[in-house]
């Protein structure tokens, strides 16, 4: 259940959220379960008019995935909605993701970059499609409007050579972005329902998928604000499991 306690900071213009994974950020087609942009109008009724389609998202400028967990920024005003949305679109605002893949990594930071779209056969999946030397996709067979994503990678710890704990930082935001484009090279996120094909798992201990935004930096009207939201329970608790003991960044900043 949601409660106010996911919000973790407030502004004149802006709010901060840790969202809960299982969670959708909005409604929609076959949208099943809770729904944050309901919640959240709810605990701030303003939120009604904030935004391109407020009858949707309400305030939103961007978004999880219905099973990542982590923190989000909600805009309060039109004129944060707009800045804020300038701010992603020209791709300036800085995201870290903490994840945990099947099977080991072995580069200890790594660039992807391929081009990332609908795929043709399921329209709830995505499909990263390997790029030439100059940026051309190799086949489009599969993938429907694709664009270039670019998701940088960097190991933290590799676990009992079966796992490989990473931070993530994409530069570009496209739909399951991360998920599909470390799948597509063979390590898929553990419980990833989507994306885990054969190599994947998805121990019962942990029972949710292990991708977690852990922190955002942006710029708003001149001034930089920066949060950071740390992995739950359920997830540093299986960490421990593994014989790793995470230690998050500070709280907020």
């Amino acid at each position: 259940m949601l409660s106010q306690d996911i919000v973790i900071a407030e502004e004149k213009e802006f709010f901060v959220i840790d969202k809960p994974s299982g969670v959708s950020v909005h409604g929609g087609e076959k949208v099943t379960g809770e729904i944050l942009s309901d919640f959240l109008v709810g605990l701030y009724p303003k939120l009604k008019s904030i935004g391109d389609m407020p009858h949707v998202r309400p305030g939103i400028v961007h978004r999880l995935d219905k099973d990542t967990s982590g923190v989000m920024v909600i805009a309060r005003t039109e004129g944060a909605y707009e800045a804020l949305k300038k701010e992603f679109m020209e791709r300036r605002v800085e995201k870290t993701y903490l994840g945990l893949s099947n099977g080991v990594i072995k580069k200890d930071v790594w660039e992807i970059k391929t081009a990332v779209g609908r795929s043709r056969k399921r329209y709830t999946k995505q499909v990263s499609v390997p790029l030439t030397a100059e940026d051309e996709a190799y086949d489009l067979s599969a993938v429907k409007e694709p664009k270039i994503a670019v998701t940088e990678f960097e190991v933290i710890e590799r676990l009992q050579n079966r796992y490989t704990l990473f931070h993530a930082y994409p530069k570009t935001g496209r739909m399951h972005q991360i998920r599909v484009q470390i799948a597509s090279f063979g390590f898929p996120i553990v419980c990833d329902p989507l994306y885990k094909g054969k190599k994947g798992s998805c121990p019962p201990s942990l029972g949710r998928m292990f991708l977690h935004a852990e922190s955002i930096k942006f710029k708003l009207f001149d001034k930089e604000y920066e949060y950071t939201s740390p992995p739950s329970k359920v997830l540093t608790l299986f960490l421990l499991k593994l014989g790793y003991s995470y230690k998050p960044a500070r709280a907020v900043a």
